[in-house]
């Protein structure tokens, strides 16, 4: 080995001044045979000894101190005395060192040369020192991409949180890395092995191979640095390296690379805000590479034992490399997605059950899915058994907005607590619960209302989740937890808050069910409410209410929580925004709104206050539905109530004669057609859609079992209202508006006219032209609306609404008639 390196230092020395490799042989020739004499003539070393004394400067202190040196070691000291005499008599040598002895009194500052530089090599000064600056300014390794210290996290709500940092020795130190240090940063060169004999290289090399495979430098194998800090590592050859073990080695630095790769990310993942799932991947891959460093290691000692080559050491090496394939896969995919948190988990779970063709594989990828879900199955677990959200590090599938409220949870700010407060995002959802995403809200968010009411729950559920391959553990805990949730939670809603009762007290008033209230409210209301809605004065509205509730039978449970008020929307106007902003498919195209003053009948509404946690069942949007079927029915009360007044001021007529009672008998076979219109739609709205649709809603409230069920019941019956009263149809609703306001127009003109039984020959004419005039347009729109009624005949209540209104065919029979006359008169 001697012989070896003395070679290897030569031809090292001969590549650093450019000599050619046959000029490096002569040389060592020379100088081995000059070894050989120097040692071999013992008998010169007196003369040597008086040679050197006359060339010293004081060769009486020379004697003292070659005296001192020769009491300490007498081995050695002939042999150095005769090297320094023959470099004494080479003046060649002589002035080589002359001259570095020079050079190094320059660089120390105590050389008295004077060297003149130019402005231009000045500036070229300059520029090499700001390279080398930057250079120095580095971090001190290579993972200078990885290991950046993060002391603050952002959240997608926008608040910040601090989180815990590594010390600063961490980054400035060096070797703290597992991966190949900064040395490779140099861009450091392998030692060459030209003339190096092969079963030589191959016994460097191999040692090499052990140093690349823990992340270490060797000799004659070096490590390329990085560009990318998830790139490939590369590595780089020495000169003269025999092909066929480049390569073996390159098949044993497959491994190396690998392990470069997982162990970058493994550093890289194991801080803080990367996040609890990173972190535990990190450490279950942290795990594998213990076992690693412990099989390289056994791999280092059957090298110091002999007898251990590169072929052994690939076929070592191959069991590992596929794990390592695995690792490095997998570290890469999360690296080039930028996961965290239940994306990660994701990730894991597709590659895991991509390797299901290997079972070892899919062993590996299982026990890293496993253990890195476990802190964040440990959030789930809180939330759906607690409804808390444990997610330090902003990585968790439900996020909490804290949405501010003031005071107690109503129907005007439920909605914001209840939608907007807990939601899903859906890019933290791991793949194996995915579909269970919104039974997981729900859990949570039950458990939650629990506690805002301020009552306590504890879960008796013993099972927590755990990741399987196909999610059947976690379905079975989710499953469980959502039941109990829901059961408490609905046992609060029907049992301590009454629930049944309060949707009881909404029909009440709502849906007119309390028929006496609504005419004792317009008999005592009705000179405001026929008022401009711009001129009504809301407190003498309230006021009037008040005396309404004082002075009827009505019951007053809950009266404290129902207002009044003024919508200045009318009702069409009102539904066409509603339809406009619901149709996401933008197929409804917004009309001009109608451009109407409305009157306090029009405008006139409820408004209940709906406590927490009622608010969830009876929220803001199910409110303004209450509200709409509200105005339509009392609009169309309100009609009634006209044509009623009509009718007891045309009892004026009985005193007439009966020559003269016959001149008003069209405008009371009108109003009498007009009646029988209204009240039929009341009847129809009342009997045939709201009780009917109330008492389904009731017999299935009695068989739920889940506040989702309650929900969905609740829903449903406040839908099924409003399609069947034609408040979600604008085809039918905006013809019967117009046919309602022609009802109304008649009303006005008959209580502005005075019946009399004298009248001129011109005002009978007029009057009977005005009634015929209303006539007209009432049978017009009329037969108009029962076309479209009949054109939606395939819905069973539509066609309850046809055959009420046109049972006998009576309209169908005048209507032919109209025209059989219309025919004549044009033939004619």
């Amino acid at each position: 080995m001697a012989e070896f390196r003395n070679l290897q230092l030569t031809a090292e020395l001969a590549q650093s001044l450019g000599i050619s490799d046959q000029i490096c042989e002569d040389a060592l020739n020379k100088s081995s045979v000059l070894g050989k004499k120097i040692l071999s003539t013992s008998s010169a070393k007196q003369d040597h000894l008086s040679k050197l004394k006359e060339q010293s400067a004081d060769p009486k202190a020379f004697s003292q101190k070659y005296l001192e040196v020769k009491a300490k070691s007498s081995d050695i000291l002939g042999s150095y005395v005769e090297l320094l005499s023959c470099i004494s008599d080479d003046k060649r040598v002589k002035k080589m060192l002359k001259l570095c002895q020079q050079e190094e009194a320059v660089a120390n500052g105590n050389g008295q040369q004077v060297i003149s530089v130019s402005t231009e090599g000045l500036s070229q000064v300059k520029n090499k020192l700001k390279a080398i600056t930057k250079e120095f300014e580095r971090p001190m390794h290579e993972n200078q991409f990885l290991n950046e210290s993060h002391g603050v996290l952002k959240r997608t709500n926008g608040t910040i949180v601090e989180l815990p940092s590594f010390p600063e020795w961490f980054q400035t130190h060096p070797y703290m890395t597992n991966d190949f240090s900064c040395d490779s940063d140099k861009g450091g060169s392998p030692l060459t092995l030209v003339k190096v004999p092969v079963p030589s290289q191959e016994q460097a090399i191999v040692a090499d191979l052990i140093n690349c495979l823990s992340g270490v430098d060797g000799h004659h194998i070096v490590a390329v640095p990085l560009e990318d800090p998830y790139a490939r590592r590369e590595f780089r050859f020495a000169v003269g390296m025999d092909k066929s073990l480049k390569e073996l080695a390159s098949k044993v630095l497959e491994l190396a690379s690998l392990y470069s790769t997982v162990v970058r990310f493994v550093e890289q993942k194991t801080e803080f805000h990367f996040g609890r799932v990173n972190n535990s991947l990190a450490a279950a891959m942290d795990e594998y590479i213990i076992d690693y460093l412990a099989f390289v290691a056994q791999n280092e000692s059957q090298l110091h034992s002999g007898n251990f080559g590169i072929q052994k050491l690939v076929f070592n090496c191959e069991s590992m490399t596929q794990l390592f394939r695995i690792l490095a896969h997998t570290s890469q995919t999360v690296n080039n997605n930028d996961a965290r948190g239940g994306r990660v988990l994701t990730l894991l779970h597709q590659i895991t059950l991509s390797m299901a063709g290997d079972k070892s594989a899919r062993d590996i990828c299982f026990n890293l899915t496993q253990k890195a879900s476990k802190r964040y199955l440990e959030s789930l677990d809180e939330w759906l058994l607690k409804g808390v959200i444990n997610d330090p590090f902003d990585e968790f599938m439900v996020e909490d907005n804290q949405v501010e409220t003031e005071g107690e949870l109503s129907t005007e700010n439920c909605d914001g607590y209840w939608e907007k407060r807990y939601t899903i995002r859906k890019d933290r959802v791991p793949l194996f619960i995915a579909d269970f995403a919104e039974k997981i809200l729900r859990t949570g968010k039950y458990l939650n209302v629990m506690q805002q009411c301020g009552k306590r729950i504890y879960s008796p559920q013993k099972s927590r989740t755990e990741y399987t391959l196909h999610g059947g553990k976690c379905e079975e805990v989710i499953e469980e937890a959502y039941q109990f949730s829901s059961k408490m939670l609905l046992e609060l809603l029907l049992h301590d808050y009454d629930l049944i009762g309060r949707l009881k007290w909404m029909k009440k008033f709502f849906l007119l069910e309390q028929g006496d209230f609504v005419s004792r409210c317009m008999d005592l209301c009705d000179e405001t409410l026929r008022k401009p809605v711009m001129d009504l004065e809301p407190t003498r509205l309230d006021f009037l209410f008040g005396l309404v509730l004082r002075t009827s039978n009505v019951d007053t449970l809950y009266l404290e929580d129902l207002h009044t008020t003024l919508i200045t929307c009318s009702l069409p106007d009102q539904i066409r925004k509603i339809v406009y902003v619901s149709n996401t498919d933008n197929s409804f195209q917004s009309e001009e709104l109608e451009d109407k003053e409305l009157t306090g009948y029009e405008s006139f509404a409820f408004s209940a206050d709906v406590k927490w946690p009622l608010s969830l069942v009876i929220n803001s949007h199910d409110h303004s539905r209450y509200q709409m079927i509200f105005r339509h029915l009392f609009f169309i009360k309100y009609v009634e109530r006209s044509l009623c007044q009509v009718w007891n001021s045309n009892k004026v007529a009985r005193r007439f004669s009966p020559r003269e009672s016959p001149l008003y008998r069209p405008a009371f076979s009108l109003r009498q057609r007009m009646l029988n219109f209204v009240r039929d739609l009341e009847y129809y709205m009342t009997s045939e859609v709201i009780e009917p649709n109330w008492h389904i809603f009731m017999e299935k409230m009695k068989k739920v079992s889940s506040v989702d069920d309650v929900l969905t019941y609740h829903t449903d019956f406040i839908d099924q209202c409003q399609r069947e009263c034609m408040l979600m149809v604008l085809e039918l609703l905006q013809p019967l508006r117009e046919l309602l306001d022609c009802i109304m127009d008649f009303c006005k003109f008959i209580l502005c006219t005075e019946l009399r039984g004298e009248e001129s020959e011109e005002s009978w004419t007029s009057f009977s032209g005005e009634v015929e005039k209303h006539s007209k347009k009432f049978h017009s729109l009329l037969f108009q609306f029962l076309d479209l009624v009949g054109s939606l005949e395939r819905d069973t209540a539509h066609a309850r609404l046809l055959l009420r209104m046109d049972f006998n065919s009576f309209y169908n029979t005048q209507r032919k008639g109209l025209q059989n006359v219309s025919e004549l008169s044009t033939t004619g």
